[in-house]
């Protein structure tokens, strides 16, 4: 790999992504019916071209040459202030960064939606749980915060039924009416003895 972030291969180069050069990095490459896939040293797949027949062409893929990680902080940084600004809710989205660079932005995006949809609490206790048991992604988080939303809110929906009436879901002020038994005999006829 070249420092200007290319790939030699057949004559020509191929790009890879900005930022991706690294002083000693080796990629692997497959060459599949006309097409060339290469792989960083984990196997996860850094660019794919189509494999020119000319000689001595440079093949581009437009946003290999856009340094996005600017934007990408910026979004970090957003989306840490609606999390809270936490210590647990910054190392969270640094473990999303690091564990899927690929879909980091659509991943802090569902951290957003998380934060805009759920009490700050219960945002705090989906971070903790998936920290803990090193469950790097936002659906993770959501499906741990809507867990706990219930959890909370099974406890909260207690306490208002017993505490105080007026503030009742609509559905628990429903009363059934209070009928004698003779209007049901008569409905269908019998005797009410």
């Amino acid at each position: 790999m070249r420092k200007d972030n290319t790939v030699l291969y057949k004559s020509n180069r191929y790009t890879v992504p900005f930022g991706t050069y690294k002083p000693g990095l080796r990629l692997a490459f497959r060459d599949d019916d006309g097409f060339l896939t290469l792989f960083d040293e984990k196997g996860a797949i850094v660019a794919s071209h189509s494999i020119s027949l000319e000689k001595g062409k440079l093949i581009c893929n437009n946003n290999h040459k856009r340094d996005n990680s600017h934007k990408i902080n910026e979004l970090n940084e957003k989306v840490l202030g609606l999390l809270g600004g936490s210590k647990d809710a910054a190392s969270f989205l640094k473990a999303l960064q690091k564990e899927k660079p690929r879909y980091v932005r659509d991943q802090f995006k569902l951290m957003a939606d998380v934060a805009g949809k759920y009490a700050a609490k219960v945002v705090e206790q989906a971070i903790s749980y998936c920290l803990e048991l090193r469950l790097y992604s936002a659906v993770d988080c959501r499906d741990a915060a809507d867990y706990f939303r219930r959890q909370n809110a099974g406890e909260e929906d207690e306490i208002q039924a017993t505490a105080r009436p007026d503030a009742w879901p609509l559905h628990l002020k429903v009363r059934a009416e209070h009928r004698s038994i003779t209007v049901y005999t008569e409905l269908l006829g019998g005797d009410a003895r």
